[in-house]
C-alpha cells in the first residue's frame, strides 16, 4: 500500500512535464486556402513539406495580391508579421488577422470585406488600404490611431466621425464615397494629401485649418463656395472639376 501511494505522488509532477511539453511542440500549421499556402511557401522558401509554427514566426512580410485567395486561415500564426497586402483577392473574413499585432501596414484594396471589428486590436498599424471593398461602416478605425496612411476610396462611406481620432494621418482618400459632411476632418492638422473626389459635399468649411495641406481633390462635388480654401497657401494642387464653383477667388486660389 506504501508503495502506490508512494508512486501515485509522482503523478502531480508527470502532468506537469506532459503539460510542458505540449507547449513547446512545434506543430504544422494548416492552411484552408491552397493560394494563401503557396504564397506564405514562396515567402519563407519552403517549397514542400510541413510549414510549422516556428517556420511562421519567421515570416515578418507577405505579398500575395491578385491570387484568387478567399480565406486567411493558417495566418493567425504568423505572429511577428509586420507587413501585410493582400490586395485584389476574393477575401470577405478577415478574423484571421486580429492577432496579428505586430503588423504596421496592411493592404485589403479589392477585395470583399465588410466588416472590419477583428482589425480593431491592430493599433500599431500606419499604413491601411481598404479601397473598393464596398463598406459602409468604419467606426473601428477610430481606434487605430497612430495611422498615417488610410485608403478608403471606393467604397459606401458616409460617415467618417471615426477619423476624427486619428491625427496623425498625413494621406487620407476618400474618392467616391457618399460622403455629405466633412466635419470630422477639422481637427487632421497633418494632412498633407486629401482625396475628397466624387462625394455629395457641398460645405468644406471645416477644411479651412487644414494649412499643411498640399494636394487636395474635390473634383465631381457640389461645392460653390471654395472661400474656406483661402488660408491653404500650401497647397500645390487643386481639383475642382465637375464642382460649382462661379469664381475661384482670391486671386492666390487661381493658380493652384
Amino acid at each position: 500500500m506504501k508503495t502506490h501511494i508512494k508512486n501515485l505522488s509522482l503523478l502531480p509532477a508527470l502532468t506537469v512535464g506532459l503539460i510542458l511539453m505540449q507547449a513547446g511542440r512545434v506543430t504544422a500549421q494548416t492552411f484552408v486556402d491552397p493560394r494563401l499556402e503557396a504564397a506564405v511557401r514562396a515567402a519563407l522558401s519552403i517549397p514542400t513539406g510541413e510549414i510549422t509554427s516556428a517556420d511562421m514566426m519567421n515570416l515578418t512580410s507577405l505579398s500575395a495580391n491578385n491570387l484568387g485567395i478567399n480565406n486567411l486561415a493558417g495566418l493567425e500564426g504568423a505572429a511577428n508579421l509586420s507587413w501585410l497586402s493582400l490586395n485584389n483577392n476574393q477575401i470577405t473574413q478577415v478574423g484571421p488577422l486580429a492577432g496579428l499585432t505586430n503588423l504596421t501596414f496592411l493592404d485589403l484594396g479589392g477585395n470583399q470585406v465588410s466588416d472590419l471589428s477583428p482589425l480593431a486590436g491592430l493599433t500599431n498599424l500606419t499604413g491601411l488600404s481598404l479601397w473598393n471593398n464596398g463598406l459602409a461602416k468604419v467606426q473601428v478605425l477610430a481606434g487605430l490611431t497612430n495611422l498615417t496612411y488610410l485608403q478608403l476610396d471606393n467604397n459606401r462611406v458616409a460617415d467618417i466621425l471615426a477619423l476624427a481620432n486619428c491625427p496623425a494621418l498625413r494621406s487620407l482618400f476618400l474618392d467616391g464615397n457618399q460622403l455629405i459632411d466633412v466635419t470630422a476632418l477639422a481637427g487632421l492638422t497633418n494632412l498633407v494629401n486629401l482625396g475628397l473626389d466624387y462625394n455629395q459635399i457641398t460645405h468644406i468649411g471645416p477644411l479651412a485649418g487644414l494649412t499643411n495641406l498640399t494636394g487636395l481633390g474635390l473634383e465631381g462635388n457640389r461645392v460653390a463656395d471654395i472661400s474656406p480654401l483661402v488660408g491653404l497657401t500650401s497647397l500645390t494642387g487643386l481639383d475642382l472639376g465637375g464642382d460649382q464653383v462661379v469664381d475661384i477667388s482670391p486671386p492666390a486660389l487661381r493658380n493652384r
